[in-house]
């Protein structure tokens, strides 16, 4: 028998109206969402690479609120531990450390609805040993001065060019003593520059992480022995020119050679009251010494390199 159209288009009506019905639904839905999606602010941190000083509360900033909760981990595990949680801002406190030590963070931050996983590289220094790894530094920037005995040996053919030249010796026994001048002949000149390469491998070992402060001490005090054996021979030698020294300054030039610190640099001059005082971050020459002040004052001028003469 034969279907009447009527039978069918109730059916197909009511269909098309619940089809209608959906999609206006879904339309409705979506707009909601991207609403909802569109008025969240995404949390960012800041920083991927840090650098401090042990025994410090540091902070890693970024664009969130308050955190709900922040867990970390650190590889090596150097003992930093959380503080706290502020608008923006999360604290760490850093553990003391005998060395500086490179690690890497690994952050969760839970803000509301929303988590940012993040990496940061934090590199924490050994604030204690700063002045010992200035004084290193110096020390293998200085190296060619302290094995020469640069500041000795301006001094030397100062003395011998003054004697010359006020006819006091003739030129031939002006160059003999000056030959005298030779550190590098010396066995104090081998055991230095062997010092000096072992201060450079301790150092480098020490800013990697392998070795601690102790260590980096104990090989700088080894290298003060050295300098100071080495630098005998530089008394000895301008003390073999005593009668010409004589002529321009009194008495005769000792006192070890020593790291000074507050200028940075080594010398047996900036470090004995008896040569002058440190005044307004320079030296000022005694005033017995008034003749070989320009000398003595380059020995700081120079960049701190005692390139004299």
């Amino acid at each position: 028998m034969m279907r009447s159209p009527g039978f069918l288009a109730i059916p197909l009506a009511m269909t098309t109206a619940t089809l209608l019905a959906g999609c206006g639904g879904g339309e409705g839905g979506s707009s909601d969402k991207e609403s909802s999606v569109s008025s969240v602010r995404a949390i960012t941190i800041d920083q991927t690479y840090l650098a401090y000083d042990d025994n410090q509360v540091i902070e890693i900033t970024g664009s969130f609120s308050t955190p709900d909760s922040v867990h970390f981990e650190h590889t090596p595990d150097i003992g930093i531990e959380l503080g706290a949680l502020k608008n923006g801002a999360i604290e760490l406190v850093l553990p003391d450390l005998d060395r500086p030590i490179t690690t890497q963070l690994d952050i969760t931050v839970l803000s509301g609805s929303h988590e940012l996983k993040k990496q940061v590289s934090l590199l924490v220094r050994n604030a204690s040993a700063a002045q010992l790894e200035a004084k290193a530094d110096a020390t293998l920037d200085q190296s060619d001065q302290l094995l020469s005995l640069g500041q000795d040996a301006a001094l030397h053919t100062f003395f011998l060019d003054y004697a010359y030249l006020a006819g006091v010796i003739t030129h031939s026994e002006k160059q003999a003593l000056a030959w005298n001048f030779a550190p590098e002949m010396t066995a104090s000149f081998s055991g230095l520059g062997v010092a000096l390469v072992s201060l450079g491998h301790t150092l480098q070992s020490y800013r990697a992480g392998r070795i601690g402060e102790e260590t980096l001490n104990n090989e700088l005090q080894l290298l003060d022995s050295s300098v100071r054996d080495h630098g005998n021979f530089g008394v000895q030698q301008l003390a073999g020119i005593s009668i010409y020294t004589s002529i321009l300054v009194p008495g005769s030039f000792d006192g070890d050679l020593k790291y000074d610190e507050e200028l940075g640099l080594w010398s047996r001059y900036t470090t004995n009251e008896q040569y002058g005082q440190l005044q307004d971050g320079g030296f000022l020459v005694a005033e017995q010494y008034g003749s070989i002040a320009s000398i003595l004052s380059t020995f700081v001028a120079q960049s701190l390199s005692c390139e004299v003469l």
